[in-house]
């Protein structure tokens, strides 16, 4: 029997263990921007949408308004990156 590194360890460990990367949409919602961008655009958390658009950037959607947020590694937040 071949004898397997500890990589495949490590591996199993991070893909079963349900950490969320940062910039995708699970990080989004486990870090609390659902609440953030409902106050951003005058909702209730309730009432807003979000989706993974490309490039580690979410869009948000409610009460007629959207936001884009950002994951910025350099600050290592969301960040509000909606035009005008």
């Amino acid at each position: 029997m071949e004898k397997k590194g500890p990589w495949y360890a490590i591996a199993a460990a991070v893909l079963l263990s349900g950490c969320y990367w940062p910039g995708t949409l699970k990080h989004f919602e486990t870090v609390g921007m659902m609440d953030r961008a409902a106050f951003e655009l005058g909702c209730k958390a309730t009432d807003i949408k979000a989706g993974e658009l490309p490039g580690n950037t979410v869009g948000v959607t409610g009460c007629g308004k959207k936001a884009v947020y950002v994951w910025s590694p350099a600050a290592q937040s969301w960040v509000n990156n909606t035009g005008g």
